[in-house]
């Protein structure tokens, strides 16, 4: 993260899940700038600067369902696959993330 000048406005710049974000902060002054990008920082580790999607939170068990499926196509390994479902049927309430 960091603080960059364009003409007279200082503008903030960070990287966030592989997606670089650059927004103006409209002010002419550094020191202030530093409070706004430290404000934003703070956003960032609370989670309340970007908004998850619906779909984005998974439970283990789907993800599992989904490795399993996958699996059943592509993989003649039984032990693999039984292993998979022990695990769901133990965290598959858990959120992934």
């Amino acid at each position: 993260m960091g603080l960059f000048k364009r003409g007279s406005v200082w503008w903030i710049g960070f990287t966030c899940r592989g997606k670089r974000y650059r927004e103006s902060t409209g002010i002419a002054d550094r020191k202030l700038a530093q409070r706004i990008l430290d404000k934003v920082k703070g956003e960032i580790a609370e989670g309340k600067w970007f908004e998850k999607s619906p779909g984005e939170s998974k439970t283990f068990g789907e993800l599992m369902d989904l490795l399993i499926n996958y699996s059943q196509k592509d993989c003649k390994s039984k032990a693999y696959i039984s292993s998979a479902k022990v695990l769901k049927n133990f965290f598959g309430d858990y959120l992934a993330f």
